[in-house]
C-alpha cells in the first residue's frame, strides 16, 4: 500500500472526520491565506479522499465560513482570558485592546478571513453562525465601555463608544500585519505598547468616565 493510500485509510477512520477537516483547513489557511485554500489541499492534509470534505461542507466557502466562525470564538477567549489581573476598567480595556491585537498578528490568515477576505469582497452576512460569533466577539469590549462611561448622558452612546475602539484595535492589527509599521513597531511589546497608548488617547478623548470597578 502507498503511503499516500495509507494516510487517506486512517483519515478516514477520523473519529471525528469534521473536526480533522477543520484541524486541517487551520493549517492550510495559514500557510497559503483564504484566496488560495482548497478543498482538495485540506482532504490531501487529513489523508481522506478528495470527495470526503464534501459530506461535511458544501462548498470552499462553507468551509471558510466555518473557519471564520471559528476564529471569532478563539478571539472572544482569547479576550475573555486577557483581563483577570486587571485592577480596574481601563487597565482592562487596555488588556483586551491588547489580547485582540495579539490574536491578529498570531493568525493573520485567520484573522483576515474572518473580516471577509477569501469571500469575494462580500463578508459573512449570509452565514448566521459566523455573525452570531462575531458579535460575541465584540461584547467583552463593549461591557467595559459601557462601566467607564456610565452616566445619564451616556444612554444609546455605550455602543458607538465600544464601536470606536474596536475600529482602533482593528486599524492597528491591519497595520501591523500588512507590515505598515514595520520600521516603527519591531517587537511584541511595542506592539502591545502602541495599543494601550492608543487606547489612552481614545479614553481621554471620550472626556470624564465612571469612576472604574475593581475586578474580582
Amino acid at each position: 500500500m502507498t503511503t499516500e493510500a495509507s494516510s487517506r485509510k486512517r483519515g478516514e477512520k477520523h473519529g471525528d472526520l469534521r473536526a480533522a477537516l477543520i484541524a486541517a483547513a487551520l493549517d492550510v489557511l495559514e500557510r497559503v491565506g483564504p484566496e488560495r485554500l482548497s478543498l482538495r489541499e485540506v482532504a490531501r492534509l487529513a489523508g481522506v479522499s478528495q470527495a470526503a470534505p464534501y459530506n461535511h461542507f458544501a462548498d470552499r466557502e462553507a468551509i471558510l465560513a466555518e473557519l471564520a466562525a471559528l476564529g471569532f470564538q478563539l478571539l472572544t477567549e482569547r479576550q475573555d482570558s486577557a483581563p483577570s489581573l486587571c485592577l480596574d476598567d481601563q487597565s482592562m480595556l487596555e488588556q483586551l485592546g491588547v489580547a485582540y491585537v495579539r490574536f491578529a498578528c498570531d493568525k493573520p490568515a485567520l484573522y483576515r478571513l474572518m473580516f471577509g477576505a477569501g469571500v469575494n469582497g462580500q463578508g459573512w452576512h449570509a452565514y448566521p453562525t459566523v455573525s452570531k460569533a462575531k458579535s460575541q466577539s465584540f461584547m467583552p469590549v463593549r461591557n467595559v465601555v459601557g462601566r467607564l462611561i456610565a452616566r445619564p448622558d451616556a444612554v444609546g452612546k455605550n455602543d458607538d463608544a465600544a464601536m470606536v475602539c474596536w475600529a482602533v484595535v482593528h486599524g492597528i492589527s491591519m497595520l501591523l500585519i500588512d507590515g505598515t509599521l514595520t520600521q516603527r513597531v519591531t517587537s511584541a511589546a511595542e506592539a502591545d505598547d502602541m495599543t494601550r497608548r492608543s487606547i489612552a488617547v481614545l479614553l481621554n478623548g471620550l472626556g470624564p468616565v465612571h469612576p472604574t470597578h475593581g475586578v474580582a
